[in-house]
């Protein structure tokens, strides 16, 4: 089955914590695999950005958020037992312990407006005025980041698109450059492109992305011709 997102983790964890003992993320994570029937694959899996493992930050996550509305308390790192606040809410709630359920506790309240940057203030927020999410913030900001470099992408292909032949090999002689290729824009990358070039829009010389070796005299020195695609 597919990874539980943190909030539906939320519950399985709490309860986990129900024989009052002490419980570190390892043992938690490992009983929640099990219940979950997770298969190695899918606890290897990461976050897009490669950072973390998806499991283990969406574990992490729905202990933090826990522990900020007080169900639970942490006496050391990486290890949290349960309060009698969180013994009460699985008494009350015994389908799903989520934000929703988090949000009526002034301590999760402060939490939540702290950590999304909003002003302090005295009374809190009512439940509706905070967002929900099923991400954690790591999975939110890898969203975001594809978002952004997608739409980019996107804007500089329609603006190369626009352009003339000229510029575009131009563009493309500042990208190689910028990857390595060679030394400054001058010594490294000249613009050939022009009738009866044969298709070659230009030349990349002293790539220093590959070995160096000894050439003859005659032999241009690491000349990589490029073509624009048709």
């Amino acid at each position: 089955m597919p990874i539980p997102d943190f909030q539906t983790l939320m519950r399985p964890l709490l309860e986990l914590h129900v024989d009052g003992q002490e419980k570190t993320q390892a043992e938690l994570r490992r009983a929640l695999a099990d219940e979950f029937e997770l298969t190695d694959e899918e606890l290897a899996e990461r976050i897009p950005s490669g950072t973390a493992r998806t499991f283990v930050n969406r574990v992490a996550w729905a202990s933090t958020h826990m522990t900020q509305a007080g169900l639970l308390i942490k006496p050391r790192r990486g290890v949290s037992s349960i309060t009698e606040r969180g013994l009460s809410a699985l008494r009350e709630y015994p389908e799903r312990v989520d934000m929703s359920v988090l949000e009526q506790f002034p301590e999760y309240i402060e939490f939540r407006t702290r950590s999304s940057g909003r002003r302090r203030v005295t009374q809190p927020h009512a439940a509706e005025q905070l967002s929900v999410t099923v991400e954690t913030p790591e999975e939110t900001i890898d969203v975001a980041y594809r978002q952004v470099r997608t739409a980019l992408a996107g804007d500089l292909l329609a603006r190369l698109l626009e352009r003339d032949d000229r510029f575009f090999e131009e563009a493309v002689l500042d990208v190689l450059v910028a990857l390595g290729y060679g030394g400054s824009k001058p010594d490294a990358a000249e613009r050939v492109g022009r009738s009866g070039d044969g298709g070659i829009d230009g030349v990349i010389r002293e790539d220093t992305l590959w070995p160096r070796r000894n050439l003859c005299p005659s032999e241009e020195v690491g000349t990589q011709p490029w073509h624009r695609p048709s």
